[in-house]
């Protein structure tokens, strides 16, 4: 039995201060401080007991430590792990070597993801031990293990609950063919700092920069444990996402508009929008998208199948009737197994209690679907972010805009811009709002967009018209979460990019289900350099776009971009299997194809992308890539002379395929600035981007960290001029 105690540690740590091993670090390499510190945590540290927490209980936890290691046993436990904290390999490997797993439920530990998934791995090496703090119930799957009631216990080594506990533990050694430690005395423990008070002290200064070279992975509770075993992480993260779709899936689908002028749509379609965006923030409540969602609309499909296509366990419909200002809405929550009506409800009210209305549905279906927020956390969750009808109806009619312009059905000619701008100025604590036209301004600044017209004609002034509304919506922000993203935007904007991935790592720890998290998240680890984190992630949000069709172009584009070329084309393939007219996915499926060598493959999905409502440019620019890829330089050159000239990104890409590297350089070159950089930016992405003509850029990812990787050549460049 193992009792991690000064004499055990090695020689040169034991003529070491304390207080030297304690200071803040990084140490350099060599020095004996960072021996010591190495030793510690990968060498002497492994520990008889691990113990598994809600960081709300770290003071509990702390007795409870305190307590086993007066009995002789060595315990390792951290009290700065919570969400979001690397889970790095020392820490998997303390899990695995302990003899005794001990999880503590409570009421955060019940709820936290990190617990349970310390909890599973725990129960297959057969070392589980659970006690509850405050008298919490386990949480559903681990009910069918004993829990030690310590709800009561004062923190003494005499008291009933802690015998208890201390003799199970015994007899679980006992098994394993271990004998119980002899417990110490007050002294001897007074002069045993245990390796939990050194790795508080030693692991919590370590710079984040550090850290972001291993990203967090949460999905459903799923811990990804070094990169080494990604196929196994996946496997956890597809079973806990299944079984998350059997018991707390849902999918809103588009409210019927039965108003007897039939002109309501735009705002029963909003009022969906907003439950469903309202339903998302609960953090274990997997939503399918908008895009998902509102496929169905007036379709005559039964509920069971809708749900079975999206792979959902719930369908919320309903219906909305609006007459002058007097409101009729009517919701039902639909169990899909069976067809169950788990809740309805009927509101007559007046359109002043729009808002109130739309919060009570999502508070009462994240009750009735039992998800793990309590009810103040349930109230901040549906807040719609204004408590002015008029505003929030302008930002409804807004979103239908923007909505209609990605679907092809947009018939409004007025502006989205001027409608957010209009409820901005009505309620200045709009956060959505601000935020809704700050990513207007962005889009403005982003020429890599797909269907990009716009001529970049006022840089400075569409990022100051950016960056104000931004920091609007940061300062009226109604969550910490969205805070984040709305930070990491700002930061990807000013070149901030270590800043940028680490808010976008705080949202993607508070949302784990949501898609877009994620997405945000491998983008800010691309921007950053960081392919095998962006892997990584891509890995991690697989199993959460099973059913999200909306998701499949921009996964098979992010896997190119990380170049797992064979990996983005087998996606594709599955994705067109899916999604067989979904005009981006055939748009990246052909850019991913091309990079895998299969020119062929490629080829045939051309006349599907002119079928398509994909923007005439892009389709343009992938027969370009194509007649590249053909060896039809001709082609090529034709079509490129065709382009707009405020198609930057297009003008730039055909002159890079044709061989012209320095014209391609040249159309960039006035977008080289020094603070910030955008739109220029939004090139980095591109495998064959290379920055070092761009002495300000190239200053920029210095400061921030980067290490360009190696330039690539795609390997569907234009044969020469004089071969053709």
């Amino acid at each position: 039995m193992q009792v991690l105690s000064r004499q055990s540690l090695p020689l040169f740590c034991v003529e070491l201060p304390l207080g030297a091993m304690m200071k803040t670090g990084p140490w350099p390499e060599n020095t004996v401080t960072n021996q010591c510190v190495k030793s510690l945590l990968r060498g002497s540290s492994l520990a008889d007991i691990f113990i598994s927490y809600a960081r709300a209980d770290r003071e509990k936890v702390e007795q409870l430590a305190s307590a086993l290691e007066g009995e002789g046993y060595s315990v390792w436990w951290d009290r700065h792990i919570e969400s979001g904290a690397e889970f790095s390999a020392d820490i998997e490997r303390e899990l695995e070597a302990a003899k005794a797993v001990i999880v503590c439920w409570s009421e955060e530990g019940a709820k936290s993801r990190w617990v349970k998934d310390e909890a599973t791995i725990a129960h297959r090496a057969g070392k589980l031990k659970t006690i509850s703090l405050d008298g919490t119930e386990p949480p559903i799957g681990y009910m069918q293990f004993h829990s030690h009631g310590m709800s009561s216990w004062k923190g003494g080594r005499d008291e009933t609950q802690f015998i208890e506990l201390r003799d199970s533990i015994a007899a679980h050694l006992a098994k394993l063919g271990e004998e119980a430690p002899v417990p110490q005395t007050a002294m001897a423990k007074s002069e045993s700092p245990s390796i939990a008070s050194l790795s508080d002290k030693i692991l919590k200064p370590l710079p984040l920069a550090a850290m972001a070279a291993t990203v967090v992975a949460i999905i459903a509770g799923v811990m990804v444990m070094g990169r080494g075993n990604n196929d196994g992480a996946t496997e956890n993260v597809a079973a806990i996402a299944q079984e998350i779709d059997r018991s707390k899936s849902i999918a809103v689908l588009p409210f019927a508009d039965f108003s007897s002028e039939g002109n309501q749509e735009w705002f029963s379609d909003g009022l969906t929008d907003e439950i469903l965006n309202s339903l998302a923030r609960t953090p274990d409540l997997l939503v399918a998208s908008r895009t998902s969602s509102f496929s169905y609309k007036g379709t005559s499909k039964e509920t069971r199948i809708i749900a079975q296509e999206l792979g959902v366990a719930h369908i919320l419909e309903g219906s909305v009737r609006r007459a002058g200002d007097r409101l009729r809405i009517t919701a039902q929550l639909i169990r899909a197994s069976d067809g169950f009506h788990l809740w309805s409800q009927n509101y007559d009210r007046s359109t002043d209690d729009t808002i109130t209305i739309q919060e009570e549905i999502a508070i009462e279906i994240a009750k009735a679907l039992k998800t793990a927020m309590d009810p103040e956390a349930l109230i901040a969750m549906a807040e719609v972010g204004t408590h002015s009808v008029e505003a929030y109806e302008l930002y409804l009619r807004a979103r239908a805009i923007i909505d209609g312009w990605q679907d092809g059905s947009a018939q409004e000619r007025l502006s989205p811009i001027e409608l957010i701008e209009q409820a901005r100025a009505i309620d200045p604590q709009f956060a959505y709002a601000h935020w809704e036209a700050a990513f207007y301004y962005r889009q403005q600044l982003s020429p890599t967009r797909i269907g990009s017209d716009n001529d970049l004609s006022d840089v400075e002034g569409d990022l100051e018209k950016f960056l104000e509304r931004i920091d609007a919506a940061i300062a009226t922000a109604p969550r910490a979460a969205d805070r984040e993203i709305y930070q990491g935007m700002k930061s990807e904007m000013l070149f901030q990019q270590r800043r940028a991935l680490e808010s976008y790592e705080r949202f993607a720890e508070a949302y784990p289900l949501a898609r877009d998290a994620w997405f945000g998240l491998a983008n800010a680890q691309i921007n950053f350099g960081d392919f095998e984190a962006a892997r990584q992630s891509l890995t991690n949000l697989r199993p959460l776009i099973e059913n999200e069709q909306r998701d499949y172009g921009p996964y098979v584009l992010y896997s190119v971009y990380v170049q797992d070329y064979q990996g983005a084309a087998a996606f594709a393939r599955e994705a067109l299997k899916k999604a067989p007219n979904n005009g981006l996915v055939i748009y990246q499926a052909h850019r991913a194809f091309l990079w895998n060598g299969a020119v062929d493959e490629a080829r045939d999905l051309l006349p599907l992308l002119d079928a398509s409502p994909m923007p005439q440019s892009a389709r343009e620019f992938a027969k370009v890539r194509q007649a590249c890829a053909d060896g039809d330089r001709q082609t090529a050159e034709a079509i490129i002379a065709g382009f707009s000239e405020r198609d930057l990104s297009g003008r730039w890409m055909g002159a890079y395929l044709l061989g012209e590297k320095d014209e391609a350089a040249d159309l960039l070159r006035p977008y080289d600035r020094a603070a910030p950089p955008y739109p220029l930016e939004s090139f980095l992405a591109y495998p064959f981007f290379d920055p070092t003509p761009f002495p300000n850029i190239s200053a920029l990812m210095a400061r921030e960290g980067i290490t360009p990787p190696p330039i690539l050549d795609a390997p569907f460049l234009c044969p020469p001029a004089e071969a053709n």
